[in-house]
């Protein structure tokens, strides 16, 4: 394995050792840290530049080791942000021999300069042609181009969008991170780049658990209409084999494909994927807000946000949706969930209604449920929601309205 580190990185960081050392307790191998500390301590536009050569420097240290026996199709060159396209210009160096990676993995490969083609040819970046297998993790896309750290839209053979491939949870991510990150000695500041920084850490916690069976595993589907389906929670598929694609270190076992899946908001990172609806009441007032649904739990905390927006006076019940990771145990016959509801007006374009703006929700019911078919559900018509907290039980047992 190749670990290759980004912008302001080093390879001494403290991420990337434990990276290495959690592979080499799976499995028997050699693995190759590579430091460009120097290149990628620059202003950002050098280190870009500079990827292309140390990207070659590193396809000329490949291209010796496999001239003594190395079989190209055991090297696994692991990229994050520029270290990505570190290892994209490495592999256009073996192409050129007429010689293939057998796998690359991009951890949220950065997205300022190489965005669009006009401004990085795709031979100076990473792209599914790099590799037998170019694999990606998507954790900090966005398409606004001062915002975002990595690169939205699918590149390689198999993409991974957790939790839709923007903001992940427990991360508060500046807006216009990418201009703000300029007033910033350090590019990578925990602050201004933690959805950034979540690729590496959820591909180095798929190698600590790719060994053990009972473990929790990031398990991922296809979402035919894309992200706008899964951020909305409309596409919530059962669990089937003919889709099993497993985000991280074992995504080589699986189908191609660009893939979806909820992770949590702290370590250990994989869950059970939950989604949780809200059915509102007829005739419901102007709504534009966030319901906020808890899960109270002995090993976590697991907070749903529901954007509900109703932008007539009076309305047919609408069902609104929202996918997030839960340690829940799926045999409980009950759930204690607390819900509580904030009035936003980012989605109002006619400031007239401000004014009528509910600061209240009315729901007739509330479902959690998961990938294999169970469902908890509380069901009480015009039940006023608020911003203070309301606790609810949710069971297994149907109920109506």
């Amino acid at each position: 394995m190749v670990i290759i580190h980004g912008y302001k990185g080093s390879g001494s960081d403290a991420g990337a050792i434990a990276g290495a050392n959690t592979f080499l307790d799976l499995m028997d191998a050699n693995v190759l840290m590579l430091d460009w500390t120097r290149g990628a301590s620059s202003a950002y536009n050098v280190a870009v530049a500079n990827t292309e050569l140390v990207g070659r420097q590193l396809g000329l240290l490949l291209m010796d080791m496999i001239n003594l026996g190395t079989s190209p199709n055991e090297i696994h060159a692991v990229g994050f942000s520029l270290g990505a396209h570190v290892a994209g210009c490495a592999a256009e160096h073996l192409k050129r021999n007429h010689l293939l990676l057998g796998r690359i993995t991009g951890l949220d490969p950065a997205s300022p300069f190489f965005r669009h083609h006009i401004f990085r040819e795709p031979w100076r970046k990473l792209d599914a042609s790099d590799a037998k297998l170019v694999d990606v993790i998507h954790t900090d896309g966005s398409e606004d181009f001062a915002d975002g750290f990595g690169l939205f839209k699918p590149i390689g053979h198999v993409d991974f969008f957790p939790n839709g491939g923007k903001e992940q949870p427990g991360c508060v991510d500046v807006k216009n991170s990418v201009v703000m990150s300029h007033f910033k000695e350090n590019f990578l500041d925990k602050d201004i780049a933690c959805s950034h920084i979540r690729a590496w850490q959820l591909f180095v916690e798929s190698i600590q658990t790719a060994h053990v069976s009972h473990q929790c595993k990031f398990d991922a589907w296809p979402c035919p209409q894309g992200a706008i389906s899964f951020l909305r929670g409309t596409c919530f598929p059962q669990e089937t084999s003919e889709w099993s694609q497993e985000m991280g270190f074992p995504a080589d076992r699986g189908p191609l494909g660009i893939y979806f899946l909820a992770t949590r908001a702290e370590p250990p990172f994989c869950g059970k994927p939950l989604r949780a609806s809200i059915v509102t009441s007829d005739d419901a007032p102007i709504t534009s807000g966030i319901l906020y649904l808890k899960l109270l739990q002995t090993d976590g905390t697991t907070i749903f946000k529901i954007r509900c927006y109703l932008p007539k006076r009076k309305n047919t019940s609408l069902t609104f949706h929202n996918i997030a990771a839960a340690t829940a145990a799926e045999t409980s016959e009950a759930i204690t969930v607390s819900i509580w509801y904030r009035t936003t007006l980012s989605e109002i374009s006619d400031k007239s209604q401000i004014s009528q703006i509910s600061t209240i929700l009315f729901l007739n019911a509330v479902y959690i449920e998961d990938r294999k078919g169970n469902r908890w559900q509380y069901c009480s018509g015009n039940v006023t929601i608020g911003p203070d907290e309301l606790f609810v039980i949710l069971t297994n047992k149907s109920c109506t309205i």
